[in-house]
């Protein structure tokens, strides 16, 4: 949004959020007042292009699997920012669902370890944590043909406040690449990085930085009307 004057006012409603039905009823109303900030970013490995009846010893997609299998395992820290705190408690409040509601109240409180216990299930995971997946690999032109290189898509979404920037240096530190570089930039920047250094064997693409948007503040009249 560049035309902040255009939305000059002291609230804004709009879309996000959910309703939960019990018994026909409405039990609770969710109003969603921070948002995980979307980035995409792309790792890429050199290999060794040729013919697949002469296999090298540098093989583009082996090294790309190599480092992300070693960054399946990274997490990055918990966080109990107060949207996550203040939505634990709506849900573990009566009529709560599931054997969940003690773990909500308990990390809604900042209880770290209750939190790690909760996030085991996907969606309370997404809420607690930035998070990075894999979502598209490219790599090769032929069956019997060698990539000469490799690029994996990972979508993050990160909590408001955290930076991609940093993400990225501790995934790679997790995988043990300590010679790489990261560019920025669209495909015409990405394609004349990659002519320009034939020498470079790993980097960071990072195509799609998202903007931090800081979670609106729950002690406004304005929040306070919508319970």
């Amino acid at each position: 949004m560049r035309r902040w004057d255009l939305i000059d006012c002291e609230a804004v409603i709009s879309e996000g959020g959910r309703a939960a039905l019990r018994g026909g009823r409405v039990a609770q109303y969710g109003f969603m007042t921070a948002e995980k900030i979307y980035n995409d970013f792309r790792l890429w490995v050199r290999g060794k292009a040729g013919h697949s009846s002469v296999p090298q010893p540098r093989n583009a997609i082996y090294a790309a699997a190599r480092i992300v299998q070693k960054l399946e395992s990274f997490r990055t820290p918990l966080r109990v920012i107060p949207t996550v705190a203040a939505t634990l408690e709506g849900l573990a409040a009566p009529p709560a669902f599931g054997p969940s509601r003690e773990l909500m109240k308990r990390t809604a409180a900042g209880d770290l370890a209750a939190a790690d216990e909760l996030a085991k299930e996907p969606r309370f995971n997404a809420q607690l944590r930035s998070t990075f997946v894999p979502t598209i690999a490219r790599g090769g032109i032929r069956e019997n043909v060698l990539p000469e290189d490799v690029e994996i898509n990972f979508n993050a979404r990160l909590l408001p406040g955290d930076r991609i920037d940093v993400l990225i240096k501790d995934l790679m530190a997790h995988a043990g690449v300590e010679k790489y570089e990261v560019v920025e930039g669209d495909e015409k920047k990405i394609a004349a990085w990659k002519k320009a250094n034939r020498e470079v064997e790993a980097a960071v693409f990072l195509v799609d930085r998202g903007l931090d948007a800081p979670a609106s503040p729950l002690d406004t009249e304005a929040f306070a009307a919508l319970g």
